[in-house]
C-alpha cells in the first residue's frame, strides 16, 4: 500500500513578493521565451533553482551551475525568501482552468510518498524514461538537498469517494491563491487537522498510484535514496530521502484532464502523404474531412470513444484526413503481445501501423508538439515545393482516457514516448520539500 504523508512543506514567505511572479511551470516544459519571461518577473522566481540560466532543458548548464543553485536555495532559506511551516500538513492544491470552453477545477493532494521499487507493484509508471534527465535531477537534489518540484501521480477512485473527500476540504481557507496570466487560478490549502489527515491517509492506502508526470525524478529519487543510503551504512530508521514529493489526484476527478501530444513525421524520396493515404486504405478507413479546418479535426478527436483514430494534415494539399484502423493485421509485427491494449492505443497506431508499415523504408524522422496548432504550422513551414523529394505530414492524436492508461499500466506494459499530457501542469514553487534531517 503506498504510504503517503504529511510533512513540513518549505513555502516563498511575503518577503519573496507577489506569489504569481515566483511559481513556473515544470522546468522540461519551458520554452526559451518562457524562460526569460520568468527570469524577468522576479530575482527570486522558482526557475533560477529549477533550470537556472540555462533555456530550456535541454541545454547544458554550466560547469558550478548546481554549486551555485544549492547556495541560492541556502540563502533564500537564511534570509527568509522560503520558510519552514512550523508542523507536518496535507496540502490541497487546487487549479481552476478553462478546458474545451467550460471552467473546471481539479485538486492535487500533496504530501510526501515512501519511495518503492516498482516492482512492488504499488507505485506504477506509464512511460520509459532516459539517462540524461535523470542525471541532471540528481546533481540538483544534491546540491540543494531538496525536493523543488512534485511528481504528479493519479489513483483509481471508481465511486468517487475520496473526490469527494478532497472536495470537502475546499471549506478550508486557502494560504494562498493567485491567478495566472492564463486566467488559471491557483489556491493552497494546509490540512493541519489530524483527523483529516488520518482520514486521507487510510482513504488512500488500499490504492495503486500510477505516475503521470515525473518518472524522471522519480527514479532520480530513488538514486538518491540509495546513495545516502550507502553513505549511511549504520542507519536502520527512516531518512528523508526514503520520500519524494507528490501531488496525487483522484481519477474521478471531473477536471483529470489528458492532452494528446500530436506527431511530425518527415521523409525524403518515396511517396507523398496522398499516395501514402491511398495505400493505408488496407488496413484503414479513410475519410477527408470538410470542411478541411483544424477545428473540425480537433472535434472529431475529442469527440472519439473506443476507436483507433487519428487525423493526418497533409500540408501539400492543406487537407485533413480520419483515419480509423478496420483491419488489425496493420499492427502486425508491432512490439506488443498479442492481447496488448497498445494494439489499439492511437499513438501506438499511428506509430506503428501508420508511420513504420506505410514508410519505413524511407526512414521518417518522428517530432513531438503539444499545441495542435504549432503542429500544423511546423508541418508548413517544413513543406518544400511541388519538385522537392521531402515529404511531410502532422499526425494529431486524441487524449489518452485513465481508463486506457491503467489498461496498459496493469498489463505490464509502457506507452510510447510523449502519449499523454498531463494537463494543466502543477507549478514548480507552490509547495517545497527539504532532504535533510529536521
Amino acid at each position: 500500500m503506498p504510504d503517503l504523508r504529511p510533512f513540513r512543506g518549505i513555502r516563498y514567505s511575503a518577503l519573496a513578493g507577489d506569489p504569481a511572479d515566483l511559481m513556473a511551470p515544470p522546468y522540461d516544459v519551458i520554452t526559451p521565451q518562457e524562460h526569460l519571461a520568468l527570469c524577468q518577473r522576479s530575482r527570486h522566481n522558482i526557475v533560477r533553482l529549477d533550470l537556472g540560466e540555462r533555456t530550456s532543458a535541454s541545454a547544458a548548464p554550466s560547469p558550478d551551475w548546481y554549486e551555485r543553485a544549492g547556495a541560492s536555495f541556502g540563502e533564500w532559506r537564511s534570509g527568509g525568501v522560503l520558510a519552514s511551516d512550523p508542523e507536518p500538513a496535507f496540502y490541497l492544491y487546487t487549479q481552476e482552468f478553462e478546458h474545451q470552453g467550460q471552467r473546471r477545477r481539479r485538486k492535487l493532494l500533496l504530501g510526501a510518498l515512501r519511495l518503492e521499487p516498482y516492482e512492488t507493484g504499488r507505485i506504477l509508471p506509464h512511460e520509459t524514461t532516459m539517462p540524461g534527465p535523470k542525471a541532471d535531477r540528481l546533481r540538483l537534489m544534491q546540491a540543494c538537498r531538496a525536493n523543488l518540484s512534485p511528481i504528479l501521480a493519479f489513483f483509481p477512485d471508481p465511486d468517487g469517494r475520496i473526490n469527494d473527500l478532497l472536495d470537502s476540504l475546499s471549506t478550508i481557507r486557502p494560504a494562498l491563491a493567485f491567478a495566472d496570466e492564463g486566467g488559471s487560478l491557483h489556491e493552497l490549502r494546509l490540512v493541519w487537522s489530524p483527523r483529516a489527515q488520518d482520514s486521507l491517509c487510510q482513504a488512500l492506502a488500499p490504492l495503486p498510484l500510477y505516475i503521470a508526470d515525473g518518472h524522471h525524478r522519480y527514479e532520480t529519487a530513488l538514486v538518491y535514496q540509495q546513495l545516502q543510503r550507502a553513505a549511511l551504512p549504520g542507519e536502520s530508521g527512516e531518512l528523508p530521502a526514503d520520500f519524494v514529493l507528490c501531488a496525487c489526484m483522484s481519477g474521478a476527478d471531473p477536471g483529470f484532464v489528458i492532452r494528446p501530444t500530436h506527431r511530425l513525421v518527415r521523409w525524403e524520396g518515396g511517396p507523398d502523404v496522398r499516395d501514402v493515404l491511398e495505400r493505408a486504405e488496407q488496413w484503414f478507413s479513410v475519410e477527408a474531412l470538410a470542411p478541411a479546418t483544424l477545428a473540425c479535426a480537433l472535434e472529431l478527436t475529442a469527440k472519439r470513444r473506443d476507436e483507433a483514430m487519428f487525423v493526418v494534415y497533409d500540408s501539400g494539399s492543406k487537407s485533413f484526413s480520419r483515419l480509423e484502423m478496420r483491419d488489425a493485421r496493420a499492427m502486425q509485427d508491432a512490439p506488443y503481445p498479442e492481447r496488448s491494449p497498445l494494439r489499439r492505443l492511437p499513438a501506438a497506431v499511428l506509430g506503428h501501423g501508420f508511420v513504420q508499415r506505410l514508410l519505413g523504408e524511407w526512414r521518417p524522422t518522428l517530432e513531438y508538439e503539444a499545441d495542435p496548432r504549432a503542429a500544423i504550422r511546423a508541418v508548413d513551414s517544413g513543406a518544400a515545393g511541388a519538385h522537392s523529394r521531402l515529404r511531410a505530414l502532422a499526425g494529431l492524436l486524441p487524449g489518452v482516457r485513465p481508463s486506457e492508461l491503467i489498461a496498459v499500466v496493469d498489463a505490464g506494459e509502457r506507452m510510447p514516448p510523449k502519449s499523454t499530457f498531463f494537463w494543466p501542469k502543477p507549478l514548480t514553487g507552490i509547495v517545497l520539500r527539504s532532504l535533510e534531517k529536521i
